[in-house]
């Protein structure tokens, strides 16, 4: 089955004419939305590679120095561990207690602004030395304080110290 449709339709100048100029129009208002499309998409490879200059710029100015803070910090943590490890193991004095300590030379360290290593090591001087419990910290927080007053290296002033409480 087929179905035929004639349509007839007859155009004088006239409306030739107007359909053209209406085609024209349309031409003109579609090379204007070209421009339109292109100068976008100018403006959004502009913005994209301004975009990228950004995060170039993050990641060298904020990234890369986080990772080292942070490589830096986990280092100075597992030195600190290590030094009080060091304690349990060569000077003989149980885990726990030095777990206590631990707790000790991390608030002397915020008090006198000496690095946890650097006490922790000076702990192990102490400790060494024979001094034990209140009296290893007694004598790390003198040492601490006269490292911090500028007397000299804190390890150097626990030395002394814990000679001179054995002394007396």
């Amino acid at each position: 089955m087929s179905i035929r449709i004639n349509v007839g339709a007859t155009f004088d100048a006239r409306d030739l004419k107007a359909a053209r100029r209406e085609i024209d129009a349309l031409e003109k208002e579609m090379t204007g939305f070209a421009g339109s499309v292109q100068r976008a998409g100018r403006n959004m490879q502009s913005f994209g590679m301004g975009m990228f200059q950004v995060g170039s710029a993050l990641t060298q100015s904020v990234t890369v120095p986080l990772i080292g803070a942070s490589t830096a910090a986990t280092k100075m943590a597992a030195d600190f561990s290590e030094s009080m490890s060091r304690i349990t193991g060569l000077v003989g004095i149980a885990a726990d207690e030095v777990k206590g300590m631990e707790d000790a030379v991390l608030a002397l360290s915020g008090e006198t602004a000496k690095a946890p290593q650097e006490l922790s090591e000076a702990l192990f001087v102490v400790t060494s030395a024979g001094l034990r419990g209140s009296e290893a910290l007694n004598a790390l927080e003198a040492a601490a304080k006269a490292g911090a007053a500028g007397l000299g290296a804190t390890n150097d002033i626990a030395r002394a110290v814990a000679g001179a409480m054995n002394a007396y």
